[in-house]
């Protein structure tokens, strides 16, 4: 499998957003700036649809002089739900050339369905890809053994999880599929209405180190 780094930012009360499907802005320029440093050094960055959506994000290294070291993002989409708009910074940086066509991934159970957004991204060079699923209450859920054996199946030999919540949540419930984790905490609260994205069950990091990058904590741990 690829070497996988689970990085995300969270506040103090252990949340990612203010309220479920908010795009709020956590992490301080510095370690924003950190965040696009590793994008450049991964060959992919993966996120959720969800996350796709409410944030809106290119998935690109923006630092200075690394442009062309952006990660190929890759999309978790089980139902292919996800139909961007002519505002889509992800879209119009392969329109651009200023970076790469996604990998959208969707479980085998939505072969058939949404044959429009599988166009639209097939239309600008992504690649849709099926695999099997297992059904919950919360609906199809994609084995992320399967999804990373694919990525490496692909020639993808590191990813960068970024989120969101369910995503993040999904991947902890595997035993030791992450290989480093880097935690950003801002020093704030959101408060009680906001996602979290700790695990179902407990789950402690060893080799940890912490760093202060501006005016954010960031946890290192395997």
């Amino acid at each position: 499998k690829p070497f996988v780094t689970l990085t995300y930012a969270q506040s103090i009360d252990s949340k990612i957003a203010a309220h479920p499907g908010a795009r709020t802005v956590l992490s301080g320029p510095e370690s924003k700036a950190m965040t696009h440093y590793l994008r450049s050094q991964h060959d992919a960055i993966l996120i959720g649809v969800g996350t796709a959506i409410a944030d809106n994000p290119s998935l690109s290294c923006r630092i200075k002089g690394r442009q062309n070291f952006s990660p190929r993002p890759i999309i978790l989409d089980p139902t292919l739900r996800w139909n961007p708009d002519s505002t889509s910074k992800l879209v119009e940086n392969i329109k651009s050339q200023k970076g790469k066509a996604p990998y959208i991934i969707a479980c085998s159970h939505a072969i058939g369905k949404n044959q429009q957004n599988r166009g639209f991204w097939e239309k600008i060079g992504a690649e849709v890809i099926y695999l099997p699923s297992s059904e919950t209450k919360d609906g199809h859920i994609l084995a992320w053994d399967d999804v990373l054996r694919t990525l490496g199946d692909l020639g993808v030999s590191s990813v960068m999880v970024e989120g969101g919540a369910t995503v993040i949540r999904q991947l902890l419930a595997y035993d030791n599929l992450v290989d480093s984790f880097i935690i950003t905490i801002a020093p704030k609260f959101l408060g009680t209405e906001g996602p979290s994205a700790g695990p179902v069950t407990e789950l402690c990091l060893r080799d940890t180190k912490w760093l202060s990058v501006g005016e954010d904590t960031v946890l290192l741990g395997r």
